[in-house]
Formats: C-alpha cells, structure tokens, sequence
C-alpha cells in the first residue's frame, strides 16, 4: 500500500488487489477532513449525553448555545440513543472525522484480514469541502477510480445496505440535510 499527500492537501492511498482476478473496478472511499472555517475545530471536547430523553441540551462551553427539538425536530426520533455534542466553543466536525475513521477501519481490515478478496482500494481525504470547493483541484486521473463511495453527512435520515467486497454493511446516518455550499448562500 502507498499514501501520499499532493501539493493541493488531497490525500491518497492505495490498498492493492488481492484478488487473482483480472479487469476489478477499482473503489475509492472518500471522505473530507477539513471543519467549518466559522468555528474552531481545534481543541475538540466531545460530550456524551446517555440515553437522551428529548430534553433541550445546553452546551456547558456555552450555555447561550442550546440544541432543541423544536429547532431540530430530528432529536425526536433519537429518545433512548446516545448522543454526542461538542461543548459550545468548537466545532465537533463529525461528519468528516466519521468518514475518515469508517475508512481507516476499513483500510485497517482489509490489510489484516486476506480473506476480504477485493480489487484495487483508492482512498482519497480531500480539503476545502466546507467552502465548497472540495474536489476543484483533484487529479481525477491520478485518482484512477471507477466506483466511488464518499462519506458525508448529507440527510436527515439516510439508511442503506450495501455489498462491498461480499459482505453486508448496513449503515444510518443522521444530520441535517445540508451542504456547505448550499447552507452558506
């Protein structure tokens, strides 16, 4: 496997083929690793709320910072889940920090595990999507991808299963509907 970074910070790296068969597509899971410029994303505090019962949660950082139902009706349907906040000073950033973790578990079993038979493995970081110039400067050809799969936090509710490589992956994904590009205007 390889990894590199070029000049414009997008991040890619290769899981080669262990596969003996020829003509694979080759897959690129990618993901974003840059935060909102209008909050910090240093010094991160995430904060765990248990089994949260639909109460407003005030963020301690910040207690002029409250996340409600009534702004976000979504919560509604999370009573009994776990949550996860920043702490009113910075930004979590968990779209972005879910997708690069999803991935590198993936890289991670994929390189440990040779009975995961798969093609090719691109994986692409890529800066500056939150401005909405994510993918302005990418080398699609140094990418050399057939498929991809981006993670992103993009609906309110999105579940889907999918095959990769020949096993299930069943994922949910929360959040609101919303893009830097579009939220921004």
């Amino acid at each position: 496997s390889d990894a590199e970074m070029d000049e414009w910070g997008y991040v890619f790296a290769t899981i080669p083929s262990n596969s003996t068969k020829e003509n694979i597509p080759t897959v690129c899971f990618c993901s974003h690793v840059d935060t909102a410029p209008d909050c910090s994303g240093t010094h991160v505090k995430p904060i765990l709320h248990k089994n949260y019962q639909g109460q407003d949660i005030v963020l301690p950082d910040d207690p002029s910072q409250v996340i409600t139902t009534k702004e976000h009706p979504y919560l509604k349907q999370r009573i009994g889940d776990d949550i996860i906040t920043a702490s009113g000073q910075t930004l979590l950033g968990a779209d972005d920090k879910a997708g690069v973790a999803i991935i590198m578990q993936l890289a991670q079993e994929l390189i440990n595990d040779p009975s995961h038979i798969h093609g090719d493995v691109r994986i692409l970081f890529t800066p500056d999507e939150e401005v909405g110039r994510g993918v302005d400067k990418l080398d699609m050809e140094k990418l050399n991808a057939d498929i991809w799969i981006y993670f992103r936090w993009w609906s309110k509710r999105f579940t889907r299963g999918r095959y990769i490589f020949g096993k299930r992956y069943d994922y949910s994904i929360q959040g609101r509907k919303c893009s830097s590009r579009i939220c921004q205007r």
